[in-house]
């Protein structure tokens, strides 16, 4: 499940052409399918996760319309996959990502009926419903505190 979610992830419209991390520039041939701690290493960090956050927090995405796609992808040649004529990225990848992730959440019972104080505790349900994705990522990375915007997908992050 993961390989498929991440090939299917990369070939999203919005991923930029370029992403610089610290201070070099890299395209998302040389990015894609190799170890980002290898890639992070060379430019001189050894902070892998925080490195990637700051990097793809500061790129600005690619606008969303039609016909918008990585210019870096055309080219991308996804080891061991074949895919078929016309499409871009295999029957599988899509309907993992697309048709079964809404499947699992309708059909999982703990995100259903059982969302309930049994199951979770009064703390934890209340964890679920109330944390988002910036207070969790400013407990796991506290230097990150009073950096991250509301809307930790948008562009203006401070650093």
């Amino acid at each position: 499940m993961t390989e498929e979610f991440v090939a299917v992830y990369r070939m999203h419209p919005l991923l930029p052409d370029k992403l610089n991390i610290e201070g070099r520039n890299f395209t998302l041939n040389e990015f894609a399918f190799k170890d980002a701690r290898s890639i992070v290493a060379s430019t001189g960090s050894n902070t892998t996760t925080k490195t990637l956050l700051k990097s793809l927090s500061q790129t600005p995405a690619r606008i969303l319309s039609l016909r918008n796609y990585p210019y870096e992808l055309y080219g991308l040649d996804v080891p061991g996959r074949k895919r078929p004529e016309g499409f871009a990225f295999g029957i599988v990848p899509y309907h993992i990502f697309v048709v079964m992730a809404t499947r699992r959440l309708l059909s999982d019972r703990f995100f259903q009926e059982g969302m309930t104080e049994e199951n979770y505790s009064p703390w934890g349900l209340n964890y679920v419903q109330t944390q988002t994705f910036q207070s969790i990522l400013e407990r796991h990375f506290p230097e990150l505190d009073g950096k991250i915007p509301a809307n930790p997908f948008s562009n203006e992050w401070e650093w």
